[in-house]
């Protein structure tokens, strides 16, 4: 919509001019109702790890860290779940954050570039394949997963403090 002489229009995008105005919303209502998570059968004698079954703000923050510096490897009968990045006190949430929404300690691997948390675990790795496959990526390829685009707006904030804290 625009205002075309006095009068409400409408006009492709294409069409618009630097310095036309258009409406915007300020704010975009999100869901009161939480975002349910599908579940993951353990599979053999595979670890059993707990998985939450709908959006908290600390999975949103985990969410965010992982699209900024995450990544994730799948190779034979290994599923990784990785962060990585040069600030200790990072690292340490990233942990702590992983710990209790999942019960997992992380294996770290340090080197010349910085430190690597690595979550060993072919159960979690399906999950977040089957609710978050945008985080599943090559880190290029890393998007916002739609399961937060439906979420609170607190879990909406804590994915864009935990995206912004991992690029620094």
């Amino acid at each position: 919509f625009v205002d075309d002489g006095g009068e409400v229009g409408t006009v492709d995008a294409v069409d618009l001019s630097e310095g036309e105005y258009v409406p915007a919303p300020r704010k975009l209502p999100n869901s009161a109702v939480p975002v349910s998570l599908e579940d993951e059968a353990r599979r053999g004698k595979e670890r059993d790890i707990d998985l939450p079954t709908e959006m908290s703000p600390d999975l949103a923050e985990i969410l965010g860290l992982l699209t900024a510096e995450g990544h994730s490897y799948s190779g034979g009968r290994t599923h990784v779940i990785g962060f990585s990045n040069q600030d200790e006190r990072l690292l340490d949430r990233a942990g702590r954050l992983m710990n209790g929404v999942f019960g997992l300690d992380s294996t770290d691997v340090v080197n010349g570039a910085g430190t690597t948390k690595r979550w060993a675990s072919t159960k979690l790795y399906r999950w977040f394949e089957s609710n978050f496959p945008g985080v599943m990526r090559k880190s290029r390829a890393n998007r916002m997963p739609e399961a937060v685009l439906g979420a609170s707006e607190e879990e909406i904030r804590s994915f864009l403090v935990g995206a912004f804290r991992g690029h620094g």
